[in-house]
């Protein structure tokens, strides 16, 4: 697959919005934490990692190409990436440092009323999409993990290997969580060329480990 192809990829992966986020460092840890306080979201990323923040994704998209309503459906969302040389402008499908997003997502009503496990399996990647596209396949590297939270917000972990036609491959750790009546979506996702997973994946776990939803 070219390079354009796969930007085009990524760009159809990935749905459009932004949001607001405080990084705060955790001294002598060789993290910082990500804290959005208005959705209750919190995870932490290696200190060398770059987090590119709202402004930086409307500067990189030009506002005119944004959803009118993306700042309420989207209250929360980051980009970051891992790389000696990073870039908001990277594709998780190629890059060869970890590259990822972190977003909440309100639902709109009808989405509301149709949500379930499968959809929010398919929030960012289209994972089922991808797995029945001729060439393509989708390895699961992991049983999925259940989530669920005391008060009912709940999900899953996934982590898998996607093998498109020209027979590179890119590996993905997502973790997607819906509050119980199917309002807001918290999503979570880190990935890389496959190489690049597998040797950064103590990394990529501790980010995961850390993201935290704090219940109302």
């Amino acid at each position: 697959m070219a390079a354009g192809g796969r930007r085009r990829l990524w760009r159809w992966l990935v749905a459009a919005a932004a949001g607001a986020a405080t990084l705060t460092a955790c001294t002598g840890s060789g993290y910082s934490y990500v804290k959005s306080s208005s959705t209750r979201t919190y995870f932490k990323l290696p200190v060398r990692w770059r987090l590119y923040s709202r402004e930086d994704f409307i500067n990189s998209e030009g506002a005119a190409s944004l959803p009118k309503d993306f700042k309420d459906r989207y209250p929360f969302f980051v980009f970051f990436d891992g790389s000696k040389s990073p870039s908001i402008r990277h594709d998780l499908s190629t890059a060869t440092e970890p590259f990822g997003l972190a977003q909440v997502r309100r639902l709109t009503l009808d989405e509301h009323d149709t949500f379930s496990l499968q959809a929010l399996r398919n929030v960012v990647i289209k994972v089922d999409e991808l797995s029945k596209t001729p060439g393509t396949s989708v390895d699961v590297l992991e049983s999925p993990k259940a989530i669920q939270l005391p008060h009912g917000v709940h999900g899953e972990k996934l982590v898998y290997t996607v093998r498109p036609p020209d027979g590179s491959t890119f590996s993905v750790l997502q973790i997607g969580m819906t509050d119980p009546s199917s309002n807001t979506v918290w999503f979570l996702l880190l990935g890389c060329e496959s190489k690049c997973f597998t040797a950064n994946r103590r990394h990529i776990d501790a980010v995961a480990d850390s993201w935290t939803i704090r219940e109302k």
